[in-house]
């Protein structure tokens, strides 16, 4: 009984320094707290195809687990992506510097829990530090989602490319916990070992099923961005990453949006074999009507181009009626549109391309102006045509301005390239 009691001066230090929560640790806890349900707030706002309204806030979270520091609600300037005063390699630095726990720090920290029953009603903040570097992701993340919102397109393929960085080290550290150091032949690659490793299905909502889940979303964000700036070979290269990890977590749904995204890469890649390929694959995967509705309008296209015309119109007639209610009709107005006038039908081309002249989407509209106002020259109708004319002439002088932008973003991703080169030169040297 008396060795029950016998505790240690040491220890007793040791148990009163865990306890010892200062106020500026209490005020960071709940700093985290009150970012991580910002962060939530975004994602929320996103599933339900709203505005980011709290975009301000997502920009102080950004900041605050960037640096650690207790500025977040303060009146210090934020240093956006737009406006750095340090460089993206200095910054991205900083948050591996932050978030690098070594292996005997965590397994100290793993045994003061264990030693210590009253800590676990203080170990908020313990929780929270070793998942700050996923919560500096997803502030990232949904800070580009708002950037992409402002049109923004540099500065949110930055903050992916940074939330990108973070969780290929967060991945990199799963492979390693699971597959054992040493249990693997050096020739494998890191997806072979990370298969190996997860050979059953990852549990739904677990952390790792999470990490990977959201890994593949931030590279599914990367593709999309670079496949709306016509960056086609980088869409396809980021499309086929978020594919491996989609596979793995067995969202069919998921893995079949991602078919389909490399099949529209590839057409505009043109390279019609392979985007049928993927289309197809696509339909296999999943064959309900939303998704085999805009994959048979990108086939109908191939078929056409190919002088399968009848196969290609007999795809689109048989789906017309089922487009009530469908979010890309005008789509397929203007593919139907496009497909009567290169088959000289005008008549029925205009009531086509007139239909998807109601579309959100800025390319279905410059393509559908640029038919009509082709249409209406030879038959004389100058007014229509200077008036599609002018629609034309808008849209072409946006994407001018945009070609700026995705010079920018090349930079923004080779700066991306040169940093894990040189963390991968790091490691070996490590190593």
């Amino acid at each position: 009984d008396s060795q029950v009691f016998n505790f240690s001066d040491s220890q007793i230090q040791k148990d009163s320094q865990v306890l010892n929560f200062s106020d500026s640790q209490i005020q960071k806890d709940s700093q985290i707290l009150y970012f991580e349900n910002q962060i939530r707030l975004a994602d929320s706002l996103y599933k339900n195809y709203l505005p980011q309204y709290n975009f301000e806030e997502v920009k102080a979270a950004v900041m605050f687990f960037d640096s650690c520091e207790q500025r977040a609600m303060s009146n210090e300037p934020f240093l956006e992506s737009e406006n750095l005063k340090t460089s993206k390699s200095e910054k991205v630095l900083k948050i591996f510097q932050v978030f690098n726990f070594s292996d005997s720090q965590i397994q100290k920290d793993s045994q003061i829990q264990k030693d210590s029953q009253i800590q676990k009603n203080f170990s908020g903040f313990q929780f929270l530090r070793f998942s700050d570097s996923f919560l500096c992701a997803k502030a990232h993340y949904y800070h580009a989602v708002g950037l992409t919102e402002r049109d923004d397109i540099v500065g949110a393929c930055e903050h992916y490319f940074i939330a990108l960085e973070i969780m290929e080290l967060e991945i990199e550290k799963l492979k390693t916990s699971k597959s054992g150091k040493g249990s693997e032949p050096r020739a494998m690659s890191h997806e072979q070992k990370f298969r190996n490793a997860h050979s059953s299905k990852l549990e739904a909502q677990s952390p790792d099923y999470e990490k990977i889940r959201f890994l593949s979303l931030i590279y599914t964000r990367l593709g999309e961005l670079f496949y709306s700036e016509n960056y086609c070979n980088l869409a396809i290269s980021k499309y086929r990453k978020a594919l491996r990890y989609l596979l793995l977590l067995g969202e069919n749904k998921a893995v079949a949006n991602t078919y389909k995204c490399l099949g529209n890469s590839y057409q505009l890649y043109d390279m019609p074999d392979s985007a049928l390929y993927y289309y197809n694959k696509s339909l296999e995967t999943n064959s309900e009507l939303p998704n085999r509705l805009d994959v048979e309008k990108c086939i109908a296209q191939i078929l056409f181009d190919r002088g399968e015309k009848d196969s290609a119109y007999r795809l689109i007639n048989n789906n017309l009626s089922k487009l009530e209610g469908y979010a890309a009709k005008y789509s397929y107005y203007q593919i139907l549109g496009e497909m009567y006038h290169r088959d000289n039908l005008y008549d029925s081309a205009m009531k086509y391309l007139n239909l998807s002249m109601y579309a959100t989407n800025k390319h279905t509209i410059l393509t559908s102006s640029n038919i009509l106002a082709a249409i209406y020259d030879p038959i004389g109708d100058y007014e229509k045509k200077m008036y599609y004319d002018n629609i034309s002439l808008k849209l072409s002088e946006y994407n001018m301005n945009k070609g700026v932008e995705r010079g920018e973003m090349q930079s923004v991703y080779n700066e991306y390239v040169k940093r894990k080169q040189e963390r991968g030169r790091l490691e070996n040297k490590r190593k």
